[in-house]
């Protein structure tokens, strides 16, 4: 028996990084990251050591067939990806041309002032609540 949900709600909301990532690396690559990436968002605090036992337990083994997952494997594989500076750099292009006007980007580790009331990544923080308006 495999978990489905949660996997299967990812892959949805991720099509089009997936195809990003195909037009940049190798198909197995592309489907490394995506895997990787799933079960992180499934698992948060899941550690490279788990991830074999996670893949084979949910639906992303089905979803992206055939990847290495052992902690050697997969240490190895995101080292390599991050010494390859010119495939990151295509594919951060790829995915900057997909934002548009109306789109809401989180930029990791920036608080931006947002007062809007469309914003639904809008909350207060802690800071908030003493200057008396929204961050993202």
């Amino acid at each position: 028996m495999l978990s489905y949900g949660a996997s299967a709600f990812v892959k949805s909301v991720t099509r089009d990084i997936l195809d990003d990532l195909l037009e940049v690396y190798a198909i197995k690559d592309a489907y490394t990251i995506m895997a990787a990436a799933t079960l992180r968002i499934i698992k948060p605090s899941i550690v490279n050591g788990r991830l074999t036992s996670e893949y084979s337990r949910t639906f992303v083994c089905k979803d992206y067939p055939g990847i290495g997952m052992s902690p050697n494997t997969i240490s190895s594989f995101f080292q390599h990806l991050g010494q390859d500076r010119k495939k990151r750099r295509l594919f951060y292009q790829k995915r900057t041309m997909r934002v548009v006007a109306d789109h809401h980007v989180a930029i990791d580790g920036m608080l931006k002032q947002d007062t809007s009331t469309v914003n639904d990544l809008s909350a207060f923080s802690y800071k908030a609540r003493v200057k008396g308006c929204k961050d993202v």
